[in-house]
Formats: C-alpha cells, sequence, structure tokens
C-alpha cells in the first residue's frame, strides 16, 4: 500500500511532465493545490475503480485512492496518471465541475457519464475524457523514459 505523500509526490511528477510536454500551454496553471485522500465516503471498490477525482466545495481539486492503493501495481499507477491528469485539467482552467453532474469544460457544459458507460471516452460527449485518454500513454511513456516506473 502507497502512502499518501508518495501518491502526492507521483501525481506532482505527472503534473511536471504535463508541463514539460506543453500541456499548460506556457501558461501558469490557475490553481496551484489539490489533495489526495483515501477513499471513505464511498466506495470505490464497488466500482472496480482504484482512483477518482473531484472539485471539493472550494475549488480544490482532489484524486480519492481506493483503500489499498499501490503505485506498485500497473492498474493503480495508470489509474493515478489518469486522474492526475484531471488535476492538470483544472489547473490549466478547462475543466470545472459542478456537483450537479454537469462539467463545464472550455466554456461549454457537458452532463457527465458513469464510468460505466459505453461513450465515457467519446471525443463529443466527454472531451476531457477523451484528452486523458490519448495524453496518458505519452505521460507513461515519458515518466517510464525519466525514472523506472
Amino acid at each position: 500500500m502507497s502512502t499518501r505523500e508518495e501518491v502526492f509526490e507521483f501525481s506532482k511528477m505527472v503534473i511536471n511532465t504535463l508541463q514539460l510536454m506543453g500541456f499548460f500551454e506556457g501558461k501558469l496553471p490557475k490553481i496551484s493545490g489539490f489533495d489526495v485522500v483515501f477513499s471513505e465516503g464511498f466506495d470505490l471498490a464497488e466500482k472496480n475503480y482504484a482512483a477518482a477525482f473531484y472539485v471539493g466545495g472550494e475549488g480544490v481539486p482532489a484524486i480519492v485512492l481506493k483503500k489499498g492503493f499501490s503505485l506498485g501495481e500497473p492498474d493503480d499507477l495508470h489509474c493515478l496518471v489518469h486522474e492526475s491528469i484531471h488535476i492538470a485539467q483544472v489547473m490549466k482552467g478547462d475543466y470545472v465541475y459542478s456537483v450537479n453532474g454537469q462539467v463545464l469544460w472550455k466554456g461549454e457544459i457537458y452532463q457527465s457519464l458513469d464510468g460505466a458507460h459505453p461513450d465515457y471516452f467519446d471525443e463529443y460527449l466527454q472531451p476531457w475524457e477523451f484528452e486523458v485518454k490519448e495524453i496518458t500513454p505519452k505521460v507513461i511513456a515519458q515518466l517510464a523514459a525519466s525514472i523506472a516506473i
């Protein structure tokens, strides 16, 4: 099991890698902080998720981890990279989440789909998920080239 601090540091590494890859397009991130918490309020295992992402009431993005999350598990690691990219989307100002299940993405409102929905990664229905799906393998390759993951 990984500690909160280990996960937080790895997420920061993902965000720094995105910055090196030009993700922020030379702009300074609009939000500088984020949080990492272990699941207590809802059961990620119920949906077979290793991690999830949300934006709290004060606008601070957070990654929620399943109990027993481990950076040593490839699926958990992949999930963390995915969720860390969502944090970067919020920092960039592209992604804003509201509690009523709607997402404000680049100034347009979208209805958020359940993770099991067949169109979850659709470019037009959930462009933020499509972007993450496209970027994740590139980030993992970049990380693998710079550190042993």
